[in-house]
């Protein structure tokens, strides 16, 4: 069911939800290649900019 949800056609694929399940990016594992840690910051913000529009 996830493998359809969110288009998963390669393994290991990292895929980061907002908390609604929501796709914040499916080239997880890309943005941790490419900027490391930082990337982690930006997804966090994201989560939150969306929890604060919807709640």
């Amino acid at each position: 069911e996830l493998k359809r949800r969110y288009d998963i056609t390669a393994i290991p694929r990292l895929v980061i939800l907002r908390p609604n399940g929501e796709v914040i990016t499916s080239k997880g594992r890309k943005q941790i290649r490419e900027r490391g840690l930082a990337c982690f910051q930006n997804w966090v913000e994201a989560a939150e900019v969306f929890q604060n529009f919807s709640g």
